[in-house]
């Protein structure tokens, strides 16, 4: 099934003007956010293209693990429909966090719904069923919220235990753990095609530079970042100067919240991802982990 979806996602690449006598000539850029999570990936991926350049952009994994449980609150259930007419009042939003109105536990359910509804017996996973009542927790959730998630599943954050691809609790906690991932890659590509590259590195009040070092180190033909950025002074950060873009950012921000965590969750988080943040950084010694626990 997963070497079934490999070869569907390669048919969705942009072909190579003038086929196999061209590569070489063209630049093709790829990113999936899920590749690096699969060792089986990366040995198709080798078979295929085993000169490829490899770039993982990561974030610190304390600050990620909350914001993929938010993300699970303010899921876009009608995406393809929203891209036809970018129309933000048609955005049709579901949430798969849910709570235990009794126990307080914090889950997932099977099926998306609405933040506030109580949610469907066929909706609940087959372990959950018949336990109720839940009801959906809906966007923002709240700092208890997360860290109720967290105590709720602490086979997950309790120990570095296997990785599952269909589990949304898996996937918020432990696709944190990036040095387990970074390993079995660096297992089939030399580490000189292999480039880690940590958000709070790159995207600063040095953007532009950082951009250009890139570039030099993947050896591509220098672009000029700055004939198509401006330097916001209030965020202090460079932002893209695309109409287009802007509209994406204010439709994909429309309603937004920051939503923060409370310190006993960033201590259990920061102390669930110490040994693996000091692999990772024994692994990339020139990456710079700034803020991550441990090291």
């Amino acid at each position: 099934m997963l070497e079934q979806k490999w070869r569907n996602y390669l048919k969705e690449q942009v072909p190579i003007p003038g086929g196999l006598e061209n590569v070489g000539k063209y630049w093709n850029l790829e990113k999936t956010p899920s590749s690096i999570l699969s060792r089986q990936v990366a040995n198709w991926v080798h078979a295929v293209t085993p000169s490829i350049r490899l770039m993982v952009m990561i974030r610190n994994p304390t600050a990620r693990a909350l914001s993929a449980f938010v993300m699970y609150t303010r899921h876009i259930n009608n995406y393809n429909e929203f891209a036809a007419t970018w129309n933000v009042k048609k955005i049709m939003y579901s949430t798969f966090v849910m709570r235990h109105l009794t126990t307080g536990q914090v889950k997932f359910a099977k099926k998306g719904g609405t933040g506030g509804e109580l949610v469907r017996e066929s909706h609940l996973k087959t372990t959950d069923k018949g336990t109720g009542p839940w009801k959906y927790i809906g966007f923002p959730p709240s700092p208890q919220d997360f860290h109720d998630f967290l105590l709720t599943n602490q086979n997950i954050t309790k120990k570095y235990g296997p990785f599952h691809f269909d589990s949304r609790e898996s996937r918020v906690v432990q696709e944190g753990y990036y040095s387990r991932f970074v390993h079995q890659w660096l297992e089939v590509f030399p580490r000189d095609q292999f480039l880690l590259i940590p958000m709070e590195s790159l995207w600063n009040n040095r953007t532009i530079e950082n951009l250009n070092v890139l570039q030099q180190k993947l050896g591509i033909p220098l672009f000029d970042y700055k004939k198509v950025t401006y330097f916001d002074k209030a965020t202090r950060r460079y932002e893209l100067q695309s109409a287009s873009t802007q509209l994406l950012w204010a439709v994909f921000n429309t309603g937004n919240r920051v939503v923060t965590m409370l310190p006993e969750s960033k201590l259990l988080l920061d102390d669930l991802y110490c040994k693996s943040n000091q692999q990772l950084k024994r692994m990339m010694p020139a990456s710079e982990l700034r803020g991550y626990s441990c090291t």
